[in-house]
């Protein structure tokens, strides 16, 4: 058994070969609704709230709402952080008001704008050298993950533990890095190893996110992580 590391807190998480058992840690997620096109009042909003210097992605844990609850109060790193197109608007905004800048409408990158919603994966494997050493070059992966349910029965790892049922769960692309927020003007944590994106539409179905690493041996590492109960994405 591996951890996943959120700052100073750790969450055992299962390893597994390729054809063995993998652990669906289900949560509770919050209501989404994100929308894809932002009208010029939601830009105006999303502005102002980067002006106020308040804004912050959405993070997502694993584990039953009193841990995410103790997580949150602890300020633990997330295992993945959410830029709603809303919110990236707004942290390009909040970017720009720390450096004395002025931001309209008609400033933001178009790019900033597309209707899609990045996640960004900074969780880790640990502890100890014998655990982590399969894992130093591993790919990052994230599935949506609609029906827990359906996971829970069908969990192999071959498989994605069930998820690749939905053709939905693949994001539209995944990035190792971080390149895609900074070419936007986001400055993500600085631990994160990997962005992906997803369609609005699959954000406000999916009920959490199978995050693994996989190591070259077959080995995995895998974590269900779901929006903080009481966020309301957007």
């Amino acid at each position: 058994m591996a951890m996943i590391e959120h700052g100073r807190c750790r969450q055992p998480v299962i390893v597994a070969a390729s054809a063995g058992l993998a652990l669906a840690l289900l949560c509770h997620s919050a209501w989404a609704q994100v929308s894809g096109q932002l009208t010029s009042a939601a830009i105006d909003e999303a502005i102002r709230a980067g002006i106020g210097g308040k804004v912050a992605p959405f993070p997502m844990y694993s584990g039953t709402a009193e841990i995410v609850k103790k997580y949150v109060s602890t300020g633990a790193r997330a295992p993945a952080y959410v830029y709603t197109p809303f919110i990236r608007v707004a942290l390009y905004a909040q970017a720009a008001h720390a450096r004395g800048e002025r931001v309209t409408e008609n400033d933001l990158p178009r790019a900033l704008l597309e209707p899609i919603v990045h996640i960004a994966f900074t969780w880790g494997v640990c502890c100890g050298d014998e655990i982590e050493s399969p894992f130093r070059n591993a790919r990052l992966n994230i599935f949506a993950v609609f029906d827990p349910a359906a996971v829970r029965n069908a969990p192999t790892v071959g498989d994605a533990g069930g998820v690749l049922r939905d053709q939905r769960a693949i994001p539209l692309w995944t990035q190792a890095g971080t390149a895609s927020l900074h070419d936007l003007g986001i400055e993500p944590p600085s631990n994160a190893g990997a962005v992906a994106a997803f369609s609005p539409d699959v954000i406000n179905a999916a009920r959490q996110f199978r995050l693994s690493k996989d190591a070259p041996d077959g080995r995995s590492a895998l974590a269900f992580v779901a929006a903080v109960p009481g966020d309301r994405w957007r």
